[in-house]
C-alpha cells in the first residue's frame, strides 16, 4: 500500500514538473532568436482566445495550450490597436504590448469620438 502510494506520489511530482516546464518555456521564450517584424491587428471588443489565433496564425505562439493557460491566467484586457510586434519576442511580452502599455510598438493608435464631438484642429 505504501508503494503504491509513493508512485503515485511520484507520479503526480513528475506530471506538475513537466506542465510546469511547458508553461515557462512556452510563455517565457521567443519563439525564433531572428528578428521579423510581424504586424498584428487587435479590433474593439476581441477575445482573449481570437487575438491569441491571430498570434498563431502569424507563427508567433510557441506553445498554444502554455499560451492558453496563460491568458486563463492573467485574463489581460487587450486595447484595440495595430502592434509591430516580433518573433524573438516572448508570449508574455507580447500580451504587455498588447494590453497598450508599451506605445513604440502601437503604428496605429485607434481613437473613439462620440457623435456630434469636434476635435479642435
Amino acid at each position: 500500500m505504501k508503494k503504491k502510494l509513493l508512485v503515485i506520489l511520484i507520479a503526480i511530482l513528475l506530471i506538475a514538473t513537466g506542465g510546469s516546464y511547458m508553461y515557462i518555456d512556452g510563455t517565457r521564450h521567443a519563439i525564433s532568436s531572428k528578428s521579423k517584424d510581424v504586424i498584428v491587428s487587435v479590433d474593439s471588443g476581441e477575445s482573449a482566445r481570437t487575438v491569441l489565433s491571430k498570434l498563431n496564425k502569424h507563427k508567433l505562439v510557441r506553445n498554444i495550450t502554455a499560451a492558453k493557460v496563460y491568458l486563463k491566467l492573467k485574463k489581460p484586457l487587450f486595447k484595440a490597436n495595430t502592434y509591430k510586434l516580433n518573433q524573438n519576442m516572448s508570449f508574455v511580452k507580447m500580451v504587455s504590448i498588447m494590453k497598450g502599455t508599451q506605445k513604440q510598438y502601437i503604428i496605429n493608435e485607434k481613437v473613439k469620438v462620440g457623435e456630434g464631438t469636434t476635435i479642435p484642429q
